[in-house]
């Protein structure tokens, strides 16, 4: 099984009245999300399933992610993943469907991070030193995950394939 881990890209700052899950990408972040998209358009396994967050920024990450890829992902967003917890992420990552073998989720610090670096225990050194220092807006980690079935995924137990920031 193949795991995306995408920190939705830059956001505009804040700083009206309007919420922070109504914050857009900024210029600079749709131009992020086009060149996660392009990335992964390129990967010989990108994901067949993308979840993110109901916060704009996320969705907006999503959509320019999806649009650069020829094979479309089945999507779906939720409002489980906005500011979720490492925990709250890895559940929602073990209640996937088994039938999925490719699956993304695009959502927010710190518990991307935070997860990607619990789940990758393995891997080249020198990426899993990159992943713990450094997991900017539009990073993503590739993880490659043993066994059947996404409830049976456990911490330190994926392999880091690549980490990519935008």
């Amino acid at each position: 099984m193949r795991l995306y881990l995408l920190r939705h890209a830059r956001a505009e700052v804040g700083g009206d009245a309007s919420p922070d899950a109504a914050r857009p990408l900024s210029p600079e972040g749709h131009r992020e999300a086009a060149d996660v998209g392009s990335w992964l358009a390129g990967r010989s396994e990108p994901p067949t399933h993308v979840l993110a967050s109901s916060a704009r920024r996320a969705v907006e990450t999503m959509d320019r992610v999806v649009a650069a890829l020829s094979r479309k992902p089945a999507t779906s967003i939720s409002d489980d993943l906005y500011l979720a917890s490492a925990w709250k992420l890895f559940e929602q990552v073990a209640g996937s469907e088994a039938g999925v073998s490719s699956l993304m989720l695009v959502g927010h610090n710190p518990g991307m991070a935070e997860l990607a670096a619990k789940l990758a225990g393995r891997g080249d050194p020198a990426l899993l030193r990159s992943l713990v220092r450094r997991f900017p807006p539009g990073a993503l980690a590739e993880l490659e995950l043993d066994g059947e079935r996404w409830s049976e995924i456990e911490p330190g137990a994926g392999r880091l394939v690549s980490h990519f920031v935008a």
